[in-house]
């Protein structure tokens, strides 16, 4: 019934919260078949039946509880369950009795002067708790001030000296040009004038919590990383897809609602566009359907990706999910030197790899 990794079938999916105290308000580890139980997933329609679940597991001996100054071992008893949005907070008690500990001399705490100050270079875990912090806040330009703070510089981008042949960035020359080329965006966007496709997923699995320890929805951390995209990559088309690939005016009108995820579909409709860049943001296989044979279909995908690719599209796919289907597919392109793919599916992990390959993605390709 419980799940520590969240599949990305197309299914509503609760955060259940377990915490055990005592009388005196100390917090005790919970252990689950000898392993620690923290938070959990669990489906929807198995909600109505945590009660007596959790019960079962306390009689039959598999939920023990455990404290480092444990002296006595008390019965554990289930004191009530709370749903908050799609958070479930299971709350146990014990009658356990622990040691008295040692109370330690508080620290002693030194008058630094502020001249002794000195300013050091942030670490990899400092920025990765940054992009977290910013993605979770919904902090838009946070984001693009991260990104805009690690591009690449002049030389890394491979700018070679102008050759008289062609049509030099800042010429005086060619700047009515360039100005009358931009000014068509003004106009409505016609598919050949499309440089960057960006699809976002919108199937039901988007709607569950991003991880075990954030329960902010996947699919706001897909609408925020649309918005930083579009604004830095100004002639662009969005689309949604889950059962249908849509057509969209902004990323906040985007629900997770749809039942199925067709990434097929939207592969279609992007190969009448011919971009220079696609940008996917998904949680899951690229085809989930309960009616469709999923392997042809989500192999097909792959390799319409790798033809799009080899016909000089910059694809950039950004994974929010756990799902281990996923990555077989999606790591099928790892050796192709125009997909880049980013992991976002845990927290600590791919914030920092986000922060730069973005960067990269958006300023030098």
């Amino acid at each position: 019934m419980f799940h520590r990794r969240i599949p990305s079938d197309d299914e509503d999916y609760y955060l259940v919260d377990f915490e055990c105290r005592d009388l005196s308000g100390n917090l005790y580890n919970i252990y689950l078949g000898g392993k620690l139980l923290s938070r959990v997933f669990i489906r929807g329609r198995d909600l109505n039946k945590l009660e007596d679940y959790v019960k079962n597991l306390i009689e039959s001996g598999r939920l023990t509880i455990d404290h480092p100054r444990l002296e006595r071992r008390g019965e554990v008893v289930l004191s009530s369950i709370e749903r908050i949005d799609k958070l479930v907070r299971v709350e146990l008690r014990t009658d356990s009795v622990l040691r008295v500990e040692d109370v330690p001399l508080p620290p002693i705490i030194l008058d630094v002067p502020r001249q002794s100050l000195v300013m050091v270079p942030l670490s990899t875990w400092n920025i990765s708790e940054r992009v977290e912090e910013c993605i979770r806040t919904g902090d838009f330009y946070g984001i693009i001030e991260l990104l805009e703070s690690v591009k690449p510089t002049v030389e890394e981008r491979g700018i070679t000296r102008f050759d008289g042949k062609t049509v030099h960035p800042i010429s005086t020359r060619t700047l009515l040009s360039r100005m009358e080329i931009y000014s068509k965006g003004l106009r409505r966007v016609s598919k050949r004038e499309c440089r960057t496709i960006l699809l976002l997923d919108r199937s039901l699995s988007m709607g569950n919590s991003w991880s075990r320890w954030e329960e902010v929805p996947k699919i706001e951390v897909g609408r925020l990383l649309v918005e930083v995209i579009q604004a830095l990559q100004p002639i662009n088309h969005l689309f949604s897809f889950g059962s249908e690939i849509r057509e969209e005016d902004g990323p906040r009108s985007i629900t997770a609602s749809d039942r199925e995820t067709r990434l097929d579909l939207a592969l279609k409709e992007v190969e009448l566009y011919n971009p220079e860049k696609l940008v996917i943001i998904t949680d899951g296989k690229p085809v989930y359907s309960p009616r469709k044979p999923l392997e042809d279909m989500c192999n097909e995908c792959i390799y319409v990706l790798d033809a799009l690719s080899r016909s000089g599209v910059n694809i950039l796919i950004i994974m929010l999910g756990n799902d281990l289907d996923m990555f077989k597919f999606y790591r099928m392109l790892r050796e192709n030197p125009r997909v880049t793919l980013i992991d976002l599916s845990s927290r600590g992990r791919g914030f920092t790899e986000l922060l730069y390959k973005l960067s990269r993605y958006i300023y030098e390709v």
